[in-house]
């Protein structure tokens, strides 16, 4: 496969690509990046409709994007959210950003849990139960990995992205692409320090990873990065989104920022749980509450999949 670089706009993301993508990934993924029958809606789950901005419950198998974010310092209440509504100009900056890229994919409903976490301990205690299910369900999740907190919002869609250096020398155009880069701002980030968006990079089907270079589409399958585009000449396009096939070529650090598909794919799954723990207790909560709740989706996944992790002690 043979990849040509792609001039990026410091405004604007390549929507038609990250369309494209989505697409491919949908139709020629279905076995390995597909919904599941385990993975069932469960009844208490709300969303928020990207057109009304009001907070319902879930439609019955709702195609549906997550955010991924990092929440910060909470300065200031929460908007208003008794009447189930949203008010758009007074959301954080991340939060709006997500709704304006969920639509502009072709999506109408969003879950941010702030929003759709009920407050209550009952129900918050059944919603964090539930969240593999939210996670894995997801057609779609944004990570806002170069958003320190939600008044930053996504590069490329309410602020500048950084700038891509352009020579041209004779009749030949260098462009970068800084695949490596790449991989620094996500592994770097505020966003992958933290406890929550562990299990949400690890369970969720498909990551479009925001930095303030480019976007990134990661799938358990693949991977696809907005500064590289397949060059033509390879024919029909879709045959490079078959497994392996598109990350054939980059350098193996850059193939996977996550290892999404271990949990399925490993033979050694006692291992590979083991990893994953160590890995995932370097992380940072706010509250030491929280260590056990923002770990349950992973426990509950490996249970489903026919791990050991039901059997390990000592978590």
């Amino acid at each position: 496969m043979l990849f040509r670089p792609r001039k990026l706009r410091r405004d604007s993301i390549a929507f038609d690509a990250v369309r494209s993508w989505l697409e491919q990934c949908q139709t020629l993924h279905e076995k390995e990046c597909g919904r599941g029958s385990k993975t069932r809606q469960f009844s208490s789950l709300h969303m928020i409709d990207c057109h009304s901005l009001r907070v319902i419950p879930a439609p019955r198998d709702c195609e549906y994007v997550a955010l991924s974010y990092v929440w910060g310092v909470m300065t200031e209440p929460l908007p208003e959210l008794e009447s189930g509504y949203l008010e758009f100009d007074k959301l954080p900056a991340v939060i709006k950003d997500a709704i304006s890229v969920t639509k502009e994919l072709g999506f109408g409903h969003i879950w941010i849990d702030r929003y759709c976490i009920p407050q209550n301990d009952e129900a918050r205690h059944e919603q964090i139960q539930h969240m593999h299910s939210v996670d894995t369900n997801a057609e779609l999740t944004i990570v806002a990995a170069c958003s320190p907190h939600p008044g930053v919002g996504l590069a490329g869609v309410s602020r500048l992205r950084d700038h891509q250096i352009h020579i041209h020398l004779d009749e030949v155009d260098l462009v970068e692409v800084a695949f490596h880069r790449q991989k620094e701002l996500v592994q770097n980030s505020i966003w992958n320090s933290r406890g929550w968006t562990f299990q949400e990079a690890m369970l969720s089907r498909r990551l479009l990873i925001f930095t303030d270079k480019m976007v990134q589409l990661q799938c358990r399958e693949n991977t696809c990065l907005e500064a590289l585009h397949r060059h033509p000449i390879c024919g029909d396009s879709s045959s490079a989104l078959h497994r392996g096939s598109n990350t054939h070529h980059l350098p193996s650090s850059l193939a996977t920022i996550f290892p999404l598909a271990e949990l399925f794919h490993e033979k050694d799954q006692y291992a590979t749980v083991w990893d994953i723990i160590k890995t995932y207790n370097r992380r940072m909560l706010s509250f030491e509450s929280d260590y056990l709740n923002a770990f349950l989706g992973v426990l509950n996944t490996c249970i489903n999949v026919g791990s050991l992790a039901g059997h390990m002690w000592g978590l």
